[in-house]
């Protein structure tokens, strides 16, 4: 669990080095997103995950059944062909800027 549990111990250095980068405080709302849950983390509920379509107007989210919050560690084969497929999809399909 140690790399997993890196990213948010990490997070105040990549909040850091972001700001020094001018990197834009928000994203354009065209910008495809793909968003991983599992249904039994209680951090990922679907009525927030809605919500969230409001501003990410290019929010595909995908579930998996019975999956907690570390889907990396419980599902990485399923995870990375999901990643992949989304991916291919996306280099399919015109540019929507």
């Amino acid at each position: 669990m140690n790399g997993p549990l890196n990213y948010y111990r990490t997070s105040k250095h990549r909040h850091e080095e972001e700001e020094r980068a001018g990197l834009p405080a928000n994203l354009s709302p065209s910008l495809p997103v793909l968003f991983m849950w599992g249904t039994a983390d209680s951090t990922a509920v679907p009525t927030v995950i809605e919500k969230s379509r409001k501003f990410i107007t290019r929010l595909q989210d995908v579930a998996f059944e019975g999956r907690g919050h570390w889907l990396m560690v419980e599902a990485k084969d399923e995870i990375t062909e999901k990643v992949l497929s989304w991916l291919r999809d996306l280099t399919r399909q015109p540019a929507k800027l």
